[in-house]
């Protein structure tokens, strides 16, 4: 008899399975003119801060060229001692006249602790906190004439009472957080 119920049991749940599988399958997102571009690449970077790196203007061919996720690390760590403090990423990009009637959203997966977003210069809200991803609207701060866009992101990852993970009272977290823009 247990075997019998245990059996009536599974073929039930994979009934309704079965059922909810078929549901899915029939189930289609609407089509959109949606277009997700990857820009990851070829990112400018400068640790420590910088003044004007926020201006469109501004003259970044001395940074570095990463690629993301990056983070602000790049010795090994020794002794529990790593870079807390700021750094910057500039990305250059374009867009034709084709993008002008879109919305453009900038979306960032991490960054750690604290971003400051620029777009051509134009200041967008501070993102406080490292393990939730954030957005921007940025079509208003975009150039769709061909002509270079820039966006400017600073990151502080010094000790912030104010910004979990970190203990208000000074105390340390058990676990390392590293700055940078360390996911897509």
């Amino acid at each position: 008899m247990r075997i019998a119920s245990g059996f009536i049991r599974l073929f039930a749940s994979l009934s309704v399975i079965s059922v909810f599988s078929s549901s899915q399958a029939a189930f289609q997102a609407p089509q959109t003119n949606r277009e997700k571009m990857n820009i990851n690449t070829n990112w400018k970077y400068n640790q420590g801060n910088v003044t004007g790196a926020e201006a469109a203007t501004f003259n970044d061919a001395s940074w570095g060229t990463v690629h993301l996720p990056h983070n602000f690390q790049t010795l090994p760590i020794t002794g529990g001692t790593f870079y807390r403090g700021i750094g910057w990423y500039r990305k250059h990009f374009t867009f034709n006249n084709s993008y002008g009637n879109k919305i453009i959203t900038l979306y960032f997966e991490g960054a750690m602790t604290v971003t400051q977003v620029w777009i051509n210069g134009q200041t967008l809200p501070i993102h406080y906190g490292g393990f939730s991803p954030f957005c921007f609207d940025i079509t208003s701060g975009c150039k769709f004439d061909g002509t270079d866009n820039v966006i400017a992101v600073k990151l502080d990852n010094t000790y912030q009472t104010q910004v979990p993970p970190e203990h208000p009272d000074g105390t340390t977290t058990e676990f390392e957080l590293y700055g940078g823009i360390y996911r897509d």
